[in-house]
């Protein structure tokens, strides 16, 4: 299937709060659609239904059904960022790099889980509706909320190159595991190796001698 263009794909954005609540619909409705009959299966007007808006009211919004994937998809990754990875101001856990990097890939994992079925769909069939500057921006999203922690506690040297390598790291390996072996995003010890994976690598770009050492960053209480 050939993806739609990437301009004008969302044809509405949503400003009023009425408009942000309808859309917020428009997304349960999908997520409810991809889980009971699976991403082949899902139409517009299955979606609408389930929604309890109108068809027109969908298109709206969105000039097909690949707009609106993409467009959640983009969504999902903005609140996994909001729930899992804190602002720099609010990480006040006097904890070493490893320990850190746990507790974040930890929350990661659990609200991963909680949206499984809907990323799984999406994630499987991405090449179907999603263009490669929508790919861009949404894996900018957990860059530069990792870029924003490494700059203000490891003192990183260059935070986009840190940041992009940890985004890829986690991205590849979990939804890997998501993909290809779902048992193992049930399993505790898919989190302990990736933070062992991924810890030395963040402690060894700090330019802060504690961090190197292990002991804890400057994660403060303010």
């Amino acid at each position: 299937m050939q993806k739609s263009s990437s301009a004008n794909r969302q044809r509405r954005v949503p400003i009023q709060r009425r408009s942000k609540e309808t859309l917020e619909v428009i997304y349960q409705g999908c997520q409810r659609v991809l889980a009971a009959y699976g991403f082949s299966r899902v139409t517009t007007r299955l979606i609408a239904q389930v929604a309890g808006v109108g068809v027109g009211t969908l298109y709206r919004y969105f000039s097909d059904r690949e707009a609106l994937f993409s467009e959640m998809y983009t969504e999902l990754a903005r609140r996994l960022v909001a729930d899992v990875i804190p602002s720099p101001a609010q990480a006040p856990w006097p904890l070493s790099v490893a320990e850190f990097t746990e507790r974040i890939l930890r929350r990661f994992l659990y609200r991963l889980r909680e949206n499984r079925v809907t990323v799984l769909e999406l994630a499987r069939n991405r090449h179907r509706f999603e263009t490669r500057r929508q790919q861009r921006r949404r894996e900018l999203l957990f860059q530069s909320a990792i870029a924003a922690l490494v700059e203000e506690h490891l003192d990183v040297e260059d935070t986009t190159l840190c940041a992009f390598v940890t985004q890829h790291a986690v991205e590849a390996t979990v939804m890997g595991a998501l993909i290809d072996h779902p048992e193992m995003l049930d399993d505790d010890r898919l989190i302990d190796e990736v933070t062992r994976m991924l810890a030395p690598y963040l402690a060894s770009r700090s330019r802060s001698p504690t961090a190197r050492r292990g002991a804890a960053p400057r994660w403060s209480e303010g």
